[in-house]
């Protein structure tokens, strides 16, 4: 699992503090535009999946996140087959490894549906998109802000029971069917 603390061990130091002021100024009449740039993107999925960890690591349903083996344990005995497992993990041995453009997986101690209609609004607020067609079996959610894609999150039901007795939410930083 990528936690905050490793995405700013991997990212070049330059990009922590030089990324989020990049803008692309363009004048237009006496008009200057300011246009976010990729990288100001990403930092802000970045941090919006920052915020989401500290909300879910502050809840009762959480807090199981900061034993990462206890939680590749749940997610390797309990994940469906119905979902392939590759889309949202490399591996699950000791630590849940993300695959590329994964920002950060939380795993609740609560229900696959309390997840939905509980934990996304408090994680993320009410301006989640839900794409029918989901992503490699798993729901899936568009986070947006005045009509601007954010990040997307997929829901991931784990262990028996219908609907499955608690679930994990993989926060991605761009559109994973991309």
């Amino acid at each position: 699992m990528t936690s905050p603390e490793t995405l700013q061990q991997k990212t070049p130091l330059w990009r922590l503090f030089v990324a989020p002021m990049l803008f692309l100024s363009l004048a237009f009449h006496g008009i200057i535009l300011l246009i976010p740039t990729e990288a100001a993107s990403v930092q802000r999925a970045r941090a919006r999946a920052a915020q989401s960890r500290e909300v879910v690591m502050t809840g009762e349903f959480g807090v199981i996140n900061r034993d990462l083996g206890l939680v590749a344990a749940a997610l390797e005995r309990g994940w469906h087959q119905d979902i392939d497992q590759a889309c949202f993990f490399k591996e699950l041995d000791t630590i849940p490894d993300l695959v590329s453009g994964g920002l950060d997986a939380l795993f609740f101690t609560r229900n696959y549906q309390y997840v939905i209609s509980d934990e996304l609004p408090l994680m993320f607020g009410t301006e989640l998109v839900a794409h029918e067609s989901g992503y490699c079996g798993a729901l899936l959610y568009e986070l947006q802000e005045e009509s601007e894609s954010i990040l997307f999150a997929s829901v991931v039901g784990i262990g028996e029971g219908q609907p499955p007795g608690s679930a994990v939410v993989i926060i991605w930083q761009s559109d994973p069917r991309n």
